[in-house]
């Protein structure tokens, strides 16, 4: 598989000063291309290739594999029954919720402000970065 590399760290890994890759890259005798800017050099340029590339979104494997429920063990029935929690009970106990009452309204820890200024610094995508 190449290695594409800037040309200090090629010059780096294989012991020779970075003036001499660049004699190399101007008289072609290193594979190299150019890329955002970049000039990159294979430092590894007889390694096997692996070929990629895009494939048709009906090829790509599943991202999940659904569960059937014959193929559990009895272990794991029990440990996906479990105790049913309502979606809307509170994560917090009451020992929680006494603690946090008898603190005095200043020493409370309410996020909604920070929300609220954190809102006020965001600041909106220019158009020319929208077209894009």
């Amino acid at each position: 598989m190449s290695c594409w590399v800037v040309p200090s760290v090629a010059a780096e890994f294989w012991g020779i000063p970075i003036a001499h890759v660049l004699e190399r890259i101007r008289h072609g005798l290193v594979p190299f291309k150019t890329e955002l800017g970049f000039t990159l050099v294979d430092v590894a340029p007889d390694s096997p290739r692996i070929e990629t590339g895009f494939r048709a979104p009906a090829a790509a494997p599943p991202t999940y594999v659904p569960l059937l429920a014959d193929s559990l063990t009895e272990a794991e029935r029990d440990a996906l029954a479990g105790d049913e929690v309502p979606i809307n009970a509170p994560i917090h106990d009451e020992a929680d919720v006494e603690a946090e009452q008898a603190l005095a309204p200043d020493e409370r820890f309410d996020w909604r402000p920070a929300r609220r200024a954190a809102s006020m610094k965001r600041r909106a995508p220019q158009l020319t970065q929208l077209a894009a």
